[in-house]
């Protein structure tokens, strides 16, 4: 996700937390998945990789979700690119197409 990430794009990351996880290990078909977790479950801070900014973590829904954000510093040196194209050509002005009786 990182990698395909415009600079300066800001990321964010929400899942199930604990408080959650506690909750559906009681039941049949999530008790299943929930209830052999070895750790705890929280936000994967340590994972995000080292030189992004802005990182926060919040609980959102109640406490049952976290929202880790961060966004993607720009590159040294970098400056903002203009797109390729300004304007896409239409059909009628091709050329290639008008052997074809398409126009």
């Amino acid at each position: 996700m990182i990698r395909v990430a415009r600079p300066s794009t800001k990321l964010m990351i929400v899942d199930e937390n604990e408080q959650v996880a506690k909750k559906l290990e009681r039941t049949p078909v999530a008790g299943k998945f929930y209830g052999n977790r070895t750790e705890m479950i929280s936000a994967p801070v340590d994972l995000v990789p080292a030189g992004m900014q802005e990182i926060k973590v919040r609980d959102v829904c109640n406490g049952d979700l976290y929202c880790l954000t961060f966004r993607k510093p720009q590159a040294e040196g970098a400056h903002r690119r203009e797109p390729a194209l300004t304007q896409r050509p239409t059909w009628h002005s091709t050329p290639a197409l008008q052997g074809f009786g398409v126009i």
